[in-house]
């Protein structure tokens, strides 16, 4: 499975240091970065990166590092799904394993919370996920107690800050990666393909390596790379960590709006980019207005984030519901 996570874990936080903290985040905001590179900006030698970087996978705290492509952008649409199952583990399990095995899942997490299980799934049409759906709750319409869907929008990815929140510079930072977004019929060939999957479990191959594989030139595949990057089809490089081993929780909100003001929205969606905790802001079609993924050490962080919310905004905030991420697992096949 190309990336999968436990979010509860009973076990002692590893402690790192702040030069480990920093090659994380470095290397989550993109992964292909060169120990070279990276030693410049956490100012070590380029050895002292490399056997730092091989120290933190040996930990495991760094599980894989990982293309995030941007299905949107080679013509698919962005479907979310949410069940709330019955206590019926053997059928959990299988229905469990049966999503995780689709081809057109994108991402699967098991929560603690308003909803059991939820994900995305990319579709070239709404018919397509209609089908896949209505193949799921025929099968396990015992196990399903509740369903919702929705149509993903767009999301904002924010680096994560909380890794070097004594950095007060870097917590000034506001870019994001827009996934999803505007549907793009970008056509790819067998070398992007081959590329895209290769990379879809070791974002740091090399150049060389790809070349190999689509028995081309490290020439024909720096090229291709340069094009699938600025297309965004492959919109970052990232790290799976495993998180529970460095301390943290990841709760995911589901906020409900009194009413729709495209000002108030957006100065939510600003002041929620400042906090260091905040990783994701989904935006999509759905019963709930707006989604937001925190990285907390426990629930009283937690609940601290979103009444700090509710105080700035409370002409725009109604409600919300959350889960506690248990698992999550990233597309375990080939993608394109």
């Amino acid at each position: 499975m190309l990336n999968k996570q436990a979010y509860r874990t009973d076990q002692e936080p590893i402690k790192l240091d702040k030069i480990d903290r920093k090659i994380l985040y470095e290397l989550d905001k993109n992964c292909r970065i060169s120990n070279t590179k990276l030693g410049r900006i956490v100012g070590r030698s380029r050895e002292a990166i490399a056997y730092r970087i091989e120290q933190l996978c040996k930990q495991g705290i760094i599980e894989a590092f990982i293309a995030f492509p941007n299905p949107s952008k080679f013509g698919n649409h962005m479907f979310k799904f949410y069940f709330q199952l019955n206590n019926y583990p053997e059928e959990r399990e299988a229905f469990l394993k049966e999503i995780k095995a689709l081809h057109n899942l994108w991402w699967v997490g098991i929560g603690d919370g308003v909803w059991d299980v939820h994900g995305t799934m990319f579709a070239k049409n709404v018919n397509e996920f209609y089908d896949i759906k209505n193949r799921l709750l025929s099968k396990y319409k015992k196990l399903v107690i509740k369903a919702e869907y929705g149509i993903l929008v767009k999301a904002h990815a924010y680096p994560r800050r909380f890794l070097i929140e004594e950095d007060k510079e870097k917590n000034k930072e506001r870019s994001y990666k827009n996934f999803a977004g505007e549907i793009v019929y970008n056509k790819l060939d067998e070398i992007d393909r081959k590329m895209i999957n290769s990379m879809l479990r070791n974002a740091r191959i090399s150049l060389t390596e790809l070349a190999k594989i689509t028995k081309s030139t490290v020439d024909i595949v720096r090229s291709h790379l340069k094009r699938l990057e600025e297309k965004e089809i492959i919109l970052n490089y990232k790290l799976a960590v495993n998180w529970p081993k460095l301390g943290y929780e990841y709760f995911k909100a589901f906020i409900y709006f009194k009413s729709y003001s495209e000002k108030e929205v957006k100065s939510f969606v600003e002041y929620a980019s400042q906090n260091p905790n905040v990783v994701y802001v989904i935006f999509q079609l759905s019963s709930w207005d707006l989604e937001i993924e925190i990285a907390v050490r426990n629930y009283p962080e937690f609940n601290a984030v979103m009444n700090d919310f509710r105080e700035k905004f409370p002409e725009l905030i109604k409600s919300y519901e959350s889960i506690l991420m248990i698992e999550d697992c990233f597309h375990s096949g080939m993608l394109v």
